[in-house]
C-alpha cells in the first residue's frame, strides 16, 4: 500500500518510519518533488494513519556522547565523594 505525505514540513520521515515500525510495520519513505511517499506491506491501513495522525515531526534530541556521558558521570561520582566528605565521624 502507499501514501503520499504533504507537506513535506509537516513530516520528519526517519522519525516516522521508526514509529512505524515500533507498531511492527514495516515501510519505506521515498522522497518525491510534491511530498513524501510512504510504502508499506503489512499492517492495517487503520493503524498507519493513527501513526501519521499522532507523528510529530519535530526531531528527537541528539544524544549525548560517549565523551559526555563520561564527564557527567565523573561529576557525579566526585560530588558523591564531596558530599561523603561532609559525614565524617
Amino acid at each position: 500500500m502507499e501514501r503520499i505525505l504533504k507537506p513535506k514540513e509537516n513530516f520528519n520521515p526517519q522519525k516516522l518510519c521508526g514509529e512505524l515500525k515500533k507498531e511492527g510495520i514495516d515501510n519505506r519513505i521515498w522522497d518525491k518533488e510534491d511530498g513524501y511517499l510512504l510504502e508499506w506491506d503489512i499492517g492495517e491501513e487503520s493503524l498507519v494513519e493513527e501513526v501519521i495522525s499522532l507523528h510529530d515531526p519535530v526531531p528527537e534530541p541528539d544524544r549525548p556522547s560517549q565523551e559526555e556521558l563520561n564527564a557527567q558521570a565523573i561529576e557525579e561520582i566526585i560530588a558523591m565523594l564531596m558530599e561523603g566528605d561532609k559525614y565524617e565521624i
